[in-house]
């Protein structure tokens, strides 16, 4: 069950990434009154592939379980040991 853990918080952290940078992207282009809400998103991605980040390397270095729940713009995604 680790792998799929593993594998799962690896694909949101390169999913955040990936649209961290396609914000950054749009954030230059974006009119005045858009740029703060683009900065939000980039915000919120950086802090979730952060905490997914931790969680994998936590995991690397303990057997200890985590429980992990990750509120994201479609709903909640929750992960049990």
């Amino acid at each position: 069950m680790t792998g799929l853990k593993d594998l799962m918080l690896e694909t949101i952290v390169h999913n955040s990434n990936a649209l961290m940078a396609n914000l950054a992207d749009e954030f230059v282009h974006a009119p005045a009154e858009e740029k703060e809400a683009i900065a939000s998103g980039i915000d919120f991605e950086r802090w979730l592939a952060t905490v997914c980040q931790e969680c994998l390397v936590k995991t690397e270095k303990s057997e200890d379980r985590i429980s992990l729940t990750i509120s994201h713009r479609f709903g909640f995604l929750i992960i049990f040991p």
